[in-house]
Formats: C-alpha cells, sequence, structure tokens
C-alpha cells in the first residue's frame, strides 16, 4: 500500500537512529542508567555535541572504509567468511582495518567522557589556558 513511500521512511528512520544514537554504546558502557534514560540522555548529549562528535567519526569511518574498501553495516559479521581472499595485501588490510576500528573505539570512548563532563562553554574557556 505504502509502496515506495515506505522505503523512503525507512531510510529517514534509520538515518535519524544512526545519528540520534550514534553515542548510545559509550553511554551504556560510561553512564549507569536505566534503558529509557540511556537512550534520552544519548539523543541530549547529540544535541549538545553533534558536530564535536560526528565529524572525527566521520573521518575514522572514511579511514576505515579506505583500508577495508566496505562499510561496516554489520559489526557481528564475520568477514573471512563473506569473499575474503587470503592473499598478503587482504590480510594485511583486514588486520589494519582491525586496528583502526580498535583505536576508533578508543577514541570514542576518551571523546565521550571528555564531552560528557563539559560544556562547550568550559571547553572554550579552557582553551585560553
Amino acid at each position: 500500500m505504502l509502496g515506495f513511500n515506505a522505503y523512503i521512511l525507512n531510510i529517514i528512520i534509520m538515518v535519524s537512529i544512526l545519528f540520534l544514537l550514534n553515542s548510545l554504546p559509550e553511554t551504556l558502557y560510561l553512564k549507569v542508567l536505566d534503558p529509557m534514560n540511556s537512550i534520552m540522555y544519548s539523543i541530549d548529549f547529540m544535541k549538545e555535541n553533534w558536530l564535536n562528535w560526528l565529524l572525527p567519526n566521520a573521518i575514522f569511518y572514511v579511514a576505515l572504509y579506505y583500508l577495508t574498501g566496505n562499510i561496516l553495516t554489520d559489526l557481528f559479521t564475520t568477514h573471512l567468511s563473506f569473499g575474503f581472499n587470503f592473499g598478503t595485501s587482504s590480510i594485511i588490510k583486514y588486520l589494519l582495518g582491525q586496528g583502526v576500528f580498535s583505536f576508533m573505539m578508543i577514541y570514542r570512548g576518551h571523546l565521550f567522557k571528555l564531552l560528557s563532563t563539559s560544556t562547550r562553554r568550559k571547553r572554550m574557556f579552557m582553551n585560553k589556558f
């Protein structure tokens, strides 16, 4: 009945979830909140820190894309079983991608901790010293 409109609506919902709940893993890991408050905290965090949060993450995702050659949409699938050839360059790309991904997740945790414990105004004031 909805046809193509359902597809567009699905894309809008997925992109909204991707942006609004991007910091949810760090909220769950670093904050002790009940489930609904975790979601609301993540949304509020993204409203306050969207530029400081999304810009470094976008840079890391682009670097990860250029290293691995694909966009990570499902982190839980094994890449060894889906078209992974065992050539030297593929193994090196895979290991580099895993290194960048690990660094990215650690960086996200530290960035979240920094941004969630201060305000933009406080960070601007501390930058002067």
